[in-house]
């Protein structure tokens, strides 16, 4: 049985420490009249402060004050200003062992303070019992034991004694789970777990590894092969077997492990224990194959569009270079059939001189689809894409448990006439056929003559699936993506939601935006006429190109090169390490199970370095003498996660904000996202930055973000206003957007031309509350961004939640697109904002030069971690050049250079021509450090 909770030592020093910090001591060593009365009952000034601080010790940290104990200097000076003695006089006090003991059993029975007696340790231990199931941390419950043995007043013996009241609780909550677990599993479904971590793919893979192979390519074998796994997952019976809700949090742990261990390893574990472990494991591995499935199924639906989109093009390239032969070939036939009818001639002999009967049909052909009043269609090219999916399709939808909204039924029905089919084309098609999920462009694909084209037929029903998947429309609830969105949205259990910040009368909302939107453009219009003609040329709104300041550009070049010279060389393996010497952000890499942070920091840099540089484990094993890559997949696979990168992340954020030459960035409050591409090895995905802005941990809290063209959707400008986030993207033509308002367009006077429809209330009203609700779930982080923004755009519906954003998003693109326009300090901020995410993205570029900067990894996991380390180094390098930068800064004033203030707000962090980031992945031994821990600058620029 453990007799320890994983912890650091700081961490356990810390659980019983004196308070050492102002608020702590006002928070808990504050004394009230009747506290004061019983201190005043001791004689001399040294035992009424020995009484008061026994006191304070008992209740906060809520243990005794140990003998020769060395006390915070603000925790000693606030007790002794409340009574009114000096501090000094503790001297007296700390010679008296007697009158200590006295005054502590004196404390004890006026203030009604216990001893962990047994009765009482009994007590706290069935507590503990019954508060540790739900529970992973063992910190936390520590955490909570100690609380309780202070709002009980039952004084703490030592650490040691609670750490194994809090450690046999842990065991004994994760032992009764996996009793209770295995004893709910018949024979059956025991020996198919069993089964599952002995049987074999093939010689060299087990069943559970192929489970978790990643599946990159977007093909109908990637997809046919998730089927497969999830059937082979259900097989075991895991998806069907009830769960106590209270084991949740705790087999949500074990999957969190599960999906970490070997083969071999699953078999080194109890029985009991490897069964649990895995039917928690297979519970997460279906979610997640879930939604791989649903997405490669998108993908295919989107590919078959492409593809189909690619054919088009080919032929009507194709087409109008024949349609040129055709042409000239009836001009000569034309000139032919005239001479021989002036001179008399058989035409048919001169026409068939020219071009034979079947050339001049084909080339009649050509001629006539060309010159035909309709568009060519895509979808008359999508045709060879239905082999992707004609056994593929079937089997994708038999494979899931497809829920949906009502007005869904069609497409459903359809659904289920695939399955039926099963892709035989033997099998007829029924007598009533649902076509009410059929959209009008695929209509007179569909209907054809009379009777349904089955492979047009069958290929809209899928696209109209992929939309209905991605909109929330449809959904499996076996999904952790795919759900409905009403659980999506469902705020966690236990959480509590943040206050809300939207008026529940959504009438007043949109009174004080249509005015201000009314007033906006009223504005504009006046002002036009004071303007060049040039900035409102064929009713289009322009602004003249920025001009900029080259004096000021040189000057601010030439003043950073020669602060950098002035760094000292080094590589980025010392870098990293004396980062992480000045913020610990390594600590923040806790292990899966344990929670302690990487044993070997070495290693773990290399590990970090590896990634970010995208070296590859292998490589840097070879070249960095930290560790084997197995060493180094242990760092991989049990530190780096998510969640450990975000909060290392926000460590080294508030390092750098904490910097003077941070001023660089700004004060926090804006934020910008220009967008870095990466190649890689198979599909990737994006990474937005509304998630960055409201999923990170840093102590910053950004109120604008900019971004450069792409991101300016409606719905994207609706939600970062109701969040209260001014967002103030790059409008790259002002001459392409659109204007909006409540009132006509004619109110506008000249600004007329400009307006898209009339903006209307009946749209946004009636969904407030479901507005309410998704602004809801963001702020509490219930749910990401990107995954609610990319639901709601996927809805193709006229009406509901997404249309009601869409025309709040008009209201806020028209007030941005005015202040554009009439600010010209509006567009240089943003400017200079987006081209420090430029510069960092060349930063990002420098440190991630290896294999020619592809990510080659195939998972999707991979690629995020790989990203992450990316932006962990490049944080790192940042600060590094801060702290230094401003060393040299301090330096030169301290020689009496002068350092104008404008030169120095430009002095960008980013630069890294004195760190080696290529090849050199060794420690120094012996680095040359100053007396602050800093290695020394150089003493002249470099020539």
């Amino acid at each position: 049985m453990p007799a320890r909770i994983p912890m650091t030592g700081r961490q356990r020093t810390a659980l019983l420490a004196l308070p050492d910090t102002e608020a702590m001591v006002v928070r808990y060593h504050s004394l009230d009249a009747s506290d004061l009365d019983a201190i005043g009952t001791a004689r001399t000034p040294a035992t009424r402060l020995g009484y008061a601080l026994q006191l304070c010790c008992l209740r906060y940290p809520g243990r005794h004050l140990r003998a020769g104990e060395l006390l915070p200097a603000i925790m000693l000076d606030h007790i002794a200003e409340q009574i009114g003695v000096e501090a000094d006089v503790i001297a007296d006090f700390a010679r008296r062992t007697p009158t200590r003991y006295d005054q502590l059993a004196t404390i004890k029975a006026r203030f009604g303070f216990r001893d962990l007696s047994r009765p009482v340790r009994a007590d706290l231990m069935t507590w503990l019992g019954q508060t540790a199931m739900p529970l992973t941390d063992g910190c936390y419950l520590l955490d909570r034991l100690l609380e309780k043995m202070r709002s009980e007043r039952i004084v703490i013996p030592g650490i040691s004694v609670v750490e194994r009241m809090a450690a046999e609780a842990m065991h004994r909550a994760e032992t009764d789970l996996i009793t209770a677990v295995d004893r709910s599993l018949d024979a059956e479904m025991r020996r198919r777990l069993d089964t599952l971590v002995d049987g074999k793919v093939h010689d060299r893979q087990s069943r559970l590894s192929w489970l978790r192979e990643p599946q990159p390519r977007v093909a109908p074998a990637s997809l046919d092969a998730i089927v497969e796994k999830v059937t082979l997952i259900r097989w075991t019976g895991v998806s069907v077997h009830p769960v106590d809700p209270a084991h949740e949090p705790r087999l949500a742990q074990f999957a969190r492990e599960g999906v970490r261990y070997t083969a071999q390893a699953f078999q080194q574990m109890r029985p009991a224990r490897r069964r649990t472990v895995l039917l928690a494991t297979l519970r997460e591995m279906e979610a997640t194959l879930t939604d791989a499935a649903i997405t490669i199924f998108g993908a295919l639906v989107g590919r078959a569009r492409l593809r189909a989109r690619k054919r088009l093009e080919q032929r009507v390239a194709v087409s109008n270079r024949e349609g040129r032969e055709r042409l000239l070939r009836v001009a000569v036939l034309l000139e032919t059939v005239a001479r021989a009818a002036r001179a008399g001639e058989d035409v048919g002999a001169a026409v068939s001189r020219i071009a034979t009967l079947d050339t001049l049909d084909a080339d009649a052909a050509i001629i006539r689809r060309t010159a035909s009043s309709h568009r060519d269609d895509v979808l008359g090219e999508i045709a060879p894409e239905y082999r992707a999916f004609k056994r593929s399709g079937p089997a994708f939808l038999r494979a899931f448990d497809f829920h949906g909204r009502v007005h869904t039924q069609s497409l459903r029905a359809a659904m289920t006439i695939l399955v039926d089919l099963d892709g035989d084309w033997r099998r007829s098609l029924p007598d009533d056929m649902p076509l009410g999920h059929v959209e009008r462009r695929w209509r007179r694909h569909v209907g054809h003559a009379g009777a349904i084209d089955r492979t047009s037929w069958e290929m809209a029903t899928y696209e109209a699936l992929a939309g209905a998947l991605a909109s929330s429309d449809i959904w499996v609830p076996t999904a952790k993506v795919h759900r409905a969105l009403g659980v999506l949205l469902a705020p966690a259990p236990g959480v509590l939601p943040r206050p809300a910040i939207l008026p529940g009368d959504a009438h007043a909302w949109l009174d004080e935006r249509a005015n201000r939107l009314d007033t906006a453009l009223l504005a504009v219009e006046r002002n036009l006429g004071q303007r060049d003609a040039v900035f409102f040329e064929g009713d289009r709104l322009r602004f003249p190109k920025e001009l900029s300041d080259d004096t000021d550009r040189d000057g601010g070049r030439r003043f950073a090169l020669a602060c950098y010279a002035r760094l000292p060389a080094t590589r980025i393996t010392d870098l990293l390490s004396q980062v992480d010497r000045w913020t610990g952000f390594t600590h923040h890499f806790s292990h899966v199970s344990t929670g302690l942070p990487p044993g070997d920091d070495r290693a773990f840099l290399a590990t970090l370095i590896a990634e970010a540089t995208n070296l590859g484990l292998s490589r840097m094993a070879e070249v960095c003498g930290a560790g084997s890559r197995r060493t180094l997949l242990r760092m991989q696979t049990w530190h780096m996660r998510e969640e450990t990168f975000r909060a290392a992340l926000a460590c080294l954020t508030d390092a750098i904000h904490a910097e003077p030459l941070a001023v660089w960035f700004g004060q926090g409050r804006r934020a910008s996202a220009d967008g870095q591409a990466f190649p890689l090895g198979g599909p990737g995905e994006a990474i937005h930055a509304l998630d960055g802005i409201h999923g990170h941990a840093a102590g910053v809290d950004p109120a604008t973000l900019h971004v450069d063209g792409g991101g300016v959707s409606d719905i994207v400008f609706a939600v970062s206003r109701l969040l209260g986030l001014d967002f103030e993207p790059r409008i790259p033509r002002l001459s392409d957007r659109r204007l909006y308002a409540f009132e006509p367009a004619r109110h506008y006077g000249r600004l007329a031309p400009l307006f898209g429809r009339r903006l209307d209330r009946d749209r946004i009203v009636p969904h407030w509350p479901e507005i309410a609700e998704v602004i809801g779930a963001i702020r509490n982080r219930t749910v990401t961004p990107s995954l609610i923004l990319g639901k709601l755009s996927a809805q193709r519906q006229q009406g509901g939640l997404a249309a009601a954003l869409r025309e709040i998003g008009r209201i806020e693109r028209t007030l941005f697109t005015l202040r554009w326009f009439e600010d010209a300090d509006l567009r240089r901020t943003v400017t200079a904002e987006l081209n420090k995410g430029e510069a960092r993205n060349s930063l990002a570029r420098a440190v991630a030069f290896h294999r020619l900067g592809r990510f080659r990894d195939r998972g999707l996991e991979n690629q995020q971690t790989r990203a992450a380390a990316l932006n962990l180094v490049t944080a790192a390098i940042i600060l590094f050049n801060c702290r230094y930068l401003g060393r040299v800064v301090e330096d030169m004033r301290h020689r009496g250079v002068p350092v104008d203030q404008a030169m120095l707000a430009s002095l960008s962090p980013l630069g890294w021509d004195r760190i080696n980031l290529t090849g050199d992945y060794v420690w120094a031994e012996n680095p040359e450090l100053d007396a602050d821990g800093f290695m020394p600058l150089l003493t002249k620029p470099l020539p």
